[in-house]
């Protein structure tokens, strides 16, 4: 009997010192252990609990390592925390303060509803991860191999060598090397230095459907750097705001990013396609009042497979001014279906719109339109060139018979579906800054009131579930 009472007793002891909580009975800091119940944490009293209410600081060297910690409260780091890639689980509900140094070397710190602002230095190593939200005033290196998840606000710097799930809003420097990545974003008002991996799709955030990302500031996409936005379903906006500045030495790519086929760069600011640059249009390009100086190539592809054929257009609008002096490539190649001959890229030049052509313009059986100032000499055997500005959707949606009349129009525009009757079809209308104004299903030919419209031209789509046709209507 009494061999069983010490048993029981040894399995008490044994239970009551599993864990050592944080009790602040002397002091704030984390180093003396008569400020926690079972004494300092290590691997014989896991986990070390951090309770609500209480602030743990460390001012000096702290190794954490072999046990777990459950924080609920605050920890507030001023010295260097070391964070093996022994610690057993790092729970954050609460809150870390960093004004120090925090080398993760392999930890996993999970964001369990928790916060991290970090005003100082975190090195991310050896695999280590941080997933959750975060704030960051200082500085943060990802290394190879290592992941953060969201960044909510960057006004310091952040060197990825790793992952960064996504930055809502960076007025910092961001500096993405060779091997990097970036998948998500909303808003960049500060540096964007890429030489990685950044692709830019829709999500959702606080409950709401997020399709834009939104630079007022510098991005550096560099010789390595790789830089793509668009959407499976829906179109994205990459909108370069008059503040914006895009200098692009790698691939700048607008829809048909690893099958996201819809994306609209909408340019109010400069874009420098730098020698040696691409930018792979696969979707819409809308100057609207900014610069785009060329010397690389700037390529208008026609993408198409057997689920869906998306025509890329490039719109230079009042005030827009495109300086060539490399190439643009404007074609009607398909990738995967080379029975393509009604199916082409468009490049409308339109009022008030300028195109310096100091290199080659190679227009490979698309269309070209005139409409603005042109200042360089078209070949007039060309026949997909014209400046019959009237005529821009009967060239395109011509091969399925759809006919859109009258153009220009003033009150009814009607849309003849032609060979899509019967075809669930959507209609959309985008003015000249690319907001819809206009959406509506149809199997049948449809009539538009354009009467209360602003005069200019606009963008019309029409999507099946097989191919998506875009072009332009005058309202006047």
């Amino acid at each position: 009997m009494r061999l069983l009472f010490t048993a029981l007793a040894c399995l008490i002891s044994v239970n009551i010192l599993s864990q050592t909580t944080f009790t602040g009975a002397i002091s704030n800091d984390w180093n003396d252990a008569g400020n926690w119940d079972n004494g300092l944490p290590y691997s014989g009293n896991t986990p070390a609990i951090i309770p609500d209410g209480l602030t743990v600081s460390n001012s000096s060297f702290l190794t954490l390592s072999n046990f777990q910690i459950n924080n609920e409260g605050t920890i507030d780091n001023a010295g260097t925390m070391e964070l093996s890639f022994e610690l057993l689980d790092f729970f954050n509900y609460g809150s870390i303060q960093n004004h120090g140094v925090i080398n993760n070397n392999g930890a996993y710190i999970y964001q369990e509803g928790g916060s991290i602002q970090n005003h100082g230095v975190i090195n991310i190593n050896q695999d280590g991860s941080i997933n959750g939200e975060m704030e960051n005033y200082g500085t943060i290196n990802v290394g190879s191999g290592c992941g953060i998840g969201a960044v909510i606000l960057n006004t310091g710097e952040i060197i990825i060598n790793g992952t960064m799930g996504k930055i809502i809003e960076n007025t910092g420097n961001i500096i993405i090397n060779n091997g990097g990545s970036i998948g998500l974003g909303i808003y960049n008002g500060g540096l964007i230095d890429n030489n990685g991996n950044v692709v830019f799709i829709s999500f959702s955030y606080n409950g709401s459907d997020i399709n834009e990302f939104n630079n007022e500031g510098t991005i550096n996409n560099n010789i390595d750097g790789y830089f793509g936005a668009g959407d499976p379903d829906d179109d994205f906006f990459f909108n370069n705001s008059e503040d914006g500045v895009i200098n692009n030495n790698g691939e700048i790519r607008t829809g048909l990013v690893k099958d996201f086929d819809h994306c609209r760069l909408n340019n109010e600011g400069d874009i420098n396609n730098n020698y040696g640059g691409i930018i792979n249009n696969n979707s819409q390009i809308n100057n609207n009042g900014g610069n785009i100086y060329n010397e690389g190539s700037i390529n208008n592809l026609v993408y198409a497979s057997s689920q869906m054929t998306i025509l890329p257009n490039i719109n230079n609008n009042d005030g827009g001014i495109i300086n060539n002096f490399g190439t643009i490539i404007n074609n009607d190649f398909g990738l995967e279906n080379n029975n393509l001959a009604a199916f082409v890229g468009t490049i409308n030049n339109n009022q008030g719109g300028t195109i310096n052509n100091n290199g080659l313009i190679d227009n490979i059986s698309g269309l070209i339109y005139q409409c603005g100032i042109w200042n360089y000499e078209l070949p007039e055997s060309n026949p997909y060139i014209t400046d019959d500005c009237s005529g821009l959707i009967v060239d395109e949606l011509g091969a399925l018979s759809v006919l859109i009349y009258p153009n220009p129009a003033s009150n009814n525009l009607t849309v003849d579906l032609g060979d899509l009757n019967g075809v669930n079809t959507t209609i959309k209308l985008y003015d000249s800054s690319s907001k819809l104004v206009f959406e509506k299903e149809s199997t049948s030919n449809l009539m538009i009131d354009v009467s209360g419209f602003a005069k200019g031209m606009y963008s019309l789509e029409l999507s099946t579930d097989e191919q998506v046709l875009r072009s332009q209507v005058i309202v006047e």
